[in-house]
């Protein structure tokens, strides 16, 4: 076989194989059908709302999520044993210090034993945060509510009640870009 032929066979086989990878990956890639379950969750909370839900608080007494309503909430899933999550809780309790009239936090742990939870936020002065409710959901009937697959998860919702984001990671709520951000959404909330 001439040397033009061998050439012409191995740019035929690589223009094969490329295009059969990019159909491989064209086919994975594309929606064959409705968006996962956890998106159509998500995207109901951001047009409709998120859902309710009535717990306990770590100090023993009944709490209902909508009372916050008309208040910026970050709905946040989290637990003592999560590196991600102890790493994310100081810089969160400082955030709160500084927006305190303006953003409530609700931890939501999912420790097995309430004394951790406790002891944990105790190190940090949570409690003495108005502006922190420390709940407890050892059987993860809020997480699984809200879709939580991994922690720490935060949902930042609105005065109406509706989902603004969801992050999938840890923050440092004292960075400055996401001080920024929560000032821009504390003052475009104020005009509505």
């Amino acid at each position: 076989m001439s040397p033009a032929k061998k050439g012409l066979l191995v740019f035929l086989t690589v223009i094969l194989l490329g295009a059969g990878l990019w159909l491989r990956i064209a086919r994975n890639t594309k929606p064959d059908g409705p968006p996962p379950a956890a998106y159509e969750k998500l995207n109901t909370y951001q047009q409709q709302g998120v859902p309710d839900f009535e717990a306990i608080k770590t100090d023993g007494t009944t709490y209902r999520f909508s009372q916050l309503k008309g208040k910026i909430i970050i709905l946040s899933f989290w637990a003592t044993w999560c590196a991600p999550c102890v790493e994310e809780f100081p810089s969160m309790m400082r955030m709160l210090e500084k927006f305190q009239d303006d953003i409530v936090v609700v931890g939501v742990s999912a420790d097995q034993n309430q004394k951790d939870v406790d002891e944990f936020v105790g190190m940090f002065g949570g409690q003495k945060i108005k502006n922190f409710v420390s709940l407890w959901d050892p059987s993860l009937r809020i997480a699984e509510t809200y879709g939580t697959e991994k922690i720490p998860e935060n949902y930042i919702i609105g005065r109406d009640f509706k989902l603004i984001k969801k992050l999938s990671s840890s923050e440092d709520w004292t960075a400055p870009q996401v001080t920024q951000y929560l000032e821009t959404l504390i003052k475009n909330s104020n005009k509505n």
